[in-house]
């Protein structure tokens, strides 16, 4: 059984994480990060595999529309199209992000919040955002400060610096994925601002990274998305028809990041 997995970014710890997840069904899995972004076209066509499983925006709507037309199941890892009757797995966004702010604003005690955005165009970046805004109604916030990340420390650092020359203020940040989030800490603690004490940190998903440098987080298991959506593949591929969404939930994990003693 091969098992094609279509990825923007197959070194990313988020994109290896799934695919080590995927990797545990034990079927063959081959890997196309052709697919640099959705208007990209992957490598691999319709007949290369049983199967395609695509991480994010990895396949763009007319390869998944051929794939389907082929006969070839696939399913989608943190990402949806509405128009297609295809399957996805994807993190409970909304639950986690209101999970961290009611944690900033609550047990914190935070009420100039900044947003580091995720890839605009991504499925977790815009239900993230979405439900960041949900959050600011939810506990009176009248406005927050927004910058851009990308799911990329180095553009979460430019975007924060610029953000901060212009002569903003905040006392807690919530990036929408750790990896910003624990470079925006070390950045911070460069800078002489003290955290927790000045500015809370929090950031959505978990592993090593984030429990080495004690970021608080909302735990999201990456490697039980990529076996859950291979296992969903698998099963299309022997006769099952599934659809609609497989939303994962997630848990609150406090740490030193945003509380002083943990």
């Amino acid at each position: 059984m091969k098992l094609a997995i279509l990825t923007n970014s197959p070194d990313g710890i988020f994109q290896r994480q799934v695919i080590a997840g995927a990797r545990e069904v034990g079927a063959e899995i081959m890997i196309d990060a052709q697919g640099e972004s959705a208007g990209a076209y992957p490598r691999f066509m319709p007949h290369d595999a049983d199967g395609f499983l695509s991480i994010a925006n990895a396949a763009p709507h007319a390869f998944l529309a051929a794939a389907l037309a082929a006969g070839k199941p696939v399913t989608l890892v943190s990402h949806h199209v509405r128009e297609l009757p295809i399957p996805a797995v994807v993190f409970n966004n909304r639950q986690g992000i209101l999970e961290l702010v009611r944690h900033l604003v609550i047990d914190c005690g935070r009420r100039r919040l900044l947003f580091v955005r995720g890839i605009a165009e991504q499925f977790d970046a815009q239900q993230r955002e979405a439900a960041f805004r949900e959050a600011l109604l939810r506990h009176s916030i009248a406005d927050a400060g927004y910058i851009s990340g990308d799911f990329d420390p180095e553009t979460a650092l430019h975007s924060l610096s610029d953000y901060m020359h212009a002569g903003n203020t905040f006392d807690g940040v919530i990036a929408a994925d750790y990896v910003m989030a624990q470079a925006i800490g070390e950045r911070l603690r460069e800078m002489g601002r003290r955290v927790p004490d000045e500015v809370a940190l929090v950031g959505f998903g978990d592993g090593p990274l984030a429990r080495e440098h004690g970021i608080t987080t909302v735990a999201a298991d990456v490697n039980e998305l990529g076996a859950r959506a291979a296992r969903q593949l698998l099963h299309q591929i022997n006769g099952a028809v599934i659809t609609g969404v497989t939303t994962l939930n997630v848990r609150l994990i406090p740490r030193s990041s945003s509380q002083n003693g943990l």
